[in-house]
């Protein structure tokens, strides 16, 4: 996610990281080698503990997507793009993942969006590691 973020000069893309306990290992935030793997000053990463923001997406996204990335009806691993000025109660533009599989087809999409403005939402309880 970082690359993608260097990648882009779009001034306007923010991206939210979300970090969630998932997996056995998640039992506490991020540490600040953890959270540095995101560094850019467009990104705002957040601790989820309870796994609000995922259930609200999962709420507004249709049951068959992502076609991957739900543990226990939780949503994780996942990108989702929403244009600007949108809110996560929106549909997400696309969402997709595990990232590592998919954050070169955001990266597409964000540069090739109608309104070349997309915003980028990020869980990334494993990343950037893969699904087991």
């Amino acid at each position: 996610m970082q690359q993608l973020l260097k990648d882009s000069s779009e001034k306007n893309l923010h991206v939210f990281v979300v970090w969630e306990p998932i997996l056995p290992s998640d039992w506490q935030s991020p540490t600040k080698p953890v959270l540095a793997l995101v560094s850019d000053l467009r990104a705002s990463q957040y601790w989820d503990k309870n796994h609000l923001i995922a259930k609200l997406i999962r709420d507004h996204t249709p049951a068959n997507e992502p076609k991957c990335c739900e543990k226990d009806g939780i949503l994780w691993d996942v990108i989702a793009l929403y244009p600007k000025s949108s809110a996560l109660s929106s549909r997400a533009a696309f969402i997709a993942g595990p990232v590592v599989d998919i954050v070169g087809e955001a990266k597409r999409r964000i540069f090739i969006g109608a309104d070349g403005r997309l915003h980028a939402f990020l869980d990334c309880s494993e990343w950037p590691n893969t699904h087991p």
